[in-house]
């Protein structure tokens, strides 16, 4: 099974090895990628070596994780993970920097171990901190909920439609289960990163503005998706989580 870790990243390239650069260069045997804006490639080779950079022609998030996809359909990729350029991976006892690339590379071959077996599972996230505490001991938990923030995907499915600006991880849920597929969390381990505080990424975006036209759109589409706001703050809008069953 050929497998690509792919990081989409704007904005963000004087931050980008204290934030993910630093574990990345350790990884060993694993294929992964940077993708930046053409207009920015310059400036992220300067900490990033150029074999793990990929220069895109896009204008969105839309564009660019449907950038990823087609780079991994094109290069023969089975299962693409995407993480998001502030993360890293940690587990109870290893929690350290110098920690992280261990954590994903014992994550990373069990996940891929449990894609290979199960030809039905679609999709697949990684642990939030508190569910990987309250998991201790369970590698596998969450079948068929909802995937949060990083994600494995099969390669055929990763196209984001016309309008879906945002919210791919719900996006992708959805639809998985539109095909009669399985997600899954990984609690091994657990997902450390920043949210909403990162400057750069999305945050460059009138974000607002984008979830709610993003929500409308996957209305659509989807059953049961409502409006909602993030963590009961209600400067900042979000899927309602509850309206969708998936949780």
């Amino acid at each position: 099974m050929k497998v690509l870790l792919a990081i989409p990243s704007f904005n963000r390239p004087y931050e980008i090895e204290k934030k993910c650069g630093f574990w990345l260069k350790k990884l060993e045997g694993i294929d992964w990628k940077l993708f930046v804006r053409d207009e920015q490639y310059l400036y992220y080779a300067q900490s990033i070596p150029e074999d793990h950079l990929v220069s895109i022609n896009v204008n969105s998030f839309r564009e660019t994780i449907n950038a990823i996809g087609k780079y991994a359909i094109d290069n023969k990729y089975d299962l693409v993970h995407k993480v998001d350029d502030d993360m890293s991976f940690k587990k109870l006892g290893k929690a350290k920097k110098t920690d992280c690339h261990e954590v994903y590379v014992e994550s990373y071959n069990e996940i891929i171990k449990r894609f290979f077996e199960d030809p039905e599972l679609f999709g697949l996230s990684i642990s939030k901190p508190m569910h990987h505490i309250r998991n201790k001991g369970t590698l596998w938990t969450r079948q068929n909920k909802a995937m949060y923030g990083n994600q494995f995907l099969r390669s055929q499915i990763m196209n984001l439609p016309e309008g879906v600006e945002l919210f791919d991880d719900i996006y992708f849920t959805l639809l998985i289960h539109k095909l009669g597929k399985k997600t899954l969390t990984y609690s091994g381990a657990y997902e450390d990163s920043i949210m909403l505080k990162n400057a750069g990424g999305l945050q460059s975006i009138n974000r607002n503005k984008l979830s709610s036209e993003t929500i409308a759109i996957m209305q659509t589409m989807f059953l049961n998706v409502k409006i909602g706001n993030y963590k009961g703050n209600e400067d900042v809008i979000d899927i309602d989580l509850k309206s969708l069953n998936i949780k």
